[in-house]
């Protein structure tokens, strides 16, 4: 374990310069396991209960259990669970839960943190979008505008990662945290969000690898020495540096990442179920339907070119268009060459989220909105955070079916 500050040297660092809990949450991970496999179920219980309920993405772990059957293990884990969840119910109260569940995971879960296209992230998800899905200001130049094809691509690779870790318990009986560190690896490749901090939980793969070579004979040495070479890689490649690049290129360490999972299945000799891919592809197929509906949002952008990204207000002042925003120097303003002839609040009004005019619904989205405004006699002016993590306004327009 000599090379695991040479290999994870940047998830380290940025773990510790930035604050994050990854390594928290590796411990809690890795801690569970232990106490799981010295028969302490009510321990590994409630040590995996914190991991879930301290980042959702650990929730793989039930499907663990479940193939493994230890339906013991998977009843402590949900009362255990469900105790934690009523005991900071009971501290924090239900609202910051409520708004946890009903918006805020429903939308971090479609990778809306900050950007939807965000090629940090490095995830299959901000490919297929970065490829597929328009956007006049976060992706004008998509290679293709086809997002049907994103979502089931998306469905595609969610169920072959999972599919191929049902494989991996089903054929592996006897290597109990061989499968468990595919689980987790899982939960990071079907993540639309990803970062250099989460790349910590790639020492449970790691300490993984010995099991699996061990099994080549002479091809282990080989085998283990380019799974060291390929976590390098993903641990030192400088996302932050590829924002220029043609979209393809934009996206080194997810390429890398797959490549990482996939060699472990070679070298674990394991056969893929076409049946189960079939089903868990119709399982993602149908629980994204809803997104293959015809889109009803005839919303666009009233900036064609956004520098602020915490855009909070807007006003008109002399006839132009004005936005506040916040950044690290604090509150501050910018003016825009938008002309302005009138506006007014007459006849416009927020519903349940939803912008109404004279008594129409205009919008369907469930974006957070904000100050819905008729501008010129002819549009609706609207803070939205579509496409972005909650808060994250920018501004959009409707232009009125009479002015089109």
């Amino acid at each position: 374990m000599v090379v695991v500050p040479v290999l994870f040297f940047v998830p380290l660092r940025s773990n510790i310069l930035f604050g994050q809990a990854y390594l928290l949450l590796f411990v809690l991970l890795l801690e569970g396991y232990i106490a799981y496999k010295r028969g302490k179920v009510l321990l590994s219980s409630l040590i995996w209960a914190i991991a879930i309920l301290f980042k959702l993405f650990p929730v793989l772990i039930v499907l663990f259990l479940l193939l493994r059957k230890k339906y013991r293990n998977i009843a402590y884990l949900a009362v255990t669970g469900s105790l934690l969840l009523l005991l900071s119910i009971c501290i924090n109260g239900f609202a910051a839960w409520k708004f946890y569940l009903l918006e805020m995971f429903p939308r971090a879960g479609n990778g809306e943190l900050n950007n939807s296209f965000a090629y940090q992230f490095q995830s299959v998800c901000m490919l297929l979008r970065s490829v597929f899905v328009y956007d006049g200001l976060l992706n004008p130049s998509p290679l293709s505008v086809q997002p049907h094809i994103a979502i089931g691509l998306l469905a595609i690779w969610k169920a072959f990662v999972i599919t191929a870790c049902v494989c991996v318990s089903l054929q592996r009986k006897g290597t109990d945290f061989v499968v468990f560190a595919m689980w987790i690896t899982a939960s990071m490749l079907i993540s639309p969000n990803g970062s250099s901090y989460s790349l910590i939980l790639l020492l449970l793969p790691l300490l993984a690898v010995p099991a699996i070579t061990i099994e080549q004979g002479k091809r282990g040495g080989l085998i283990l020495v380019v799974i060291l070479g390929l976590l390098w890689l993903i641990n030192i490649i400088p996302v932050y540096k590829l924002g220029n690049l043609p979209v393809l290129l934009r996206f080194p360490r997810l390429y890398v990442l797959i490549l990482f999972f996939c060699l472990l299945l070679v070298a674990m000799k394991i056969r893929m179920h076409y049946g189960i891919l079939a089903l868990f592809i119709a399982v993602f197929v149908l629980t994204d339907l809803r997104k293959f509906l015809p889109d009803k949002d005839t919303s666009s952008y009233v900036l064609a070119k956004e520098e602020h990204l915490l855009m909070y207000d807007y006003r008109f002042i002399n006839g132009l268009l004005v936005y506040y925003y916040r950044d690290g120097m604090g509150d501050s303003e910018a003016a825009t060459g938008y002309a302005v002839s009138g506006y007014t609040t007459n006849g416009v009004r927020l519903v349940n989220n939803q912008v109404y005019y004279d008594n129409t619904q205009l919008t369907f989205t469930n974006d957070w909105k904000k100050k819905p405004m008729l501008v010129n006699n002819n549009c609706i002016f609207y803070l939205s955070d579509k496409n972005r993590g909650i808060g994250f306004y920018t501004l959009r327009k409707i232009i009125l079916p009479s002015s089109r």
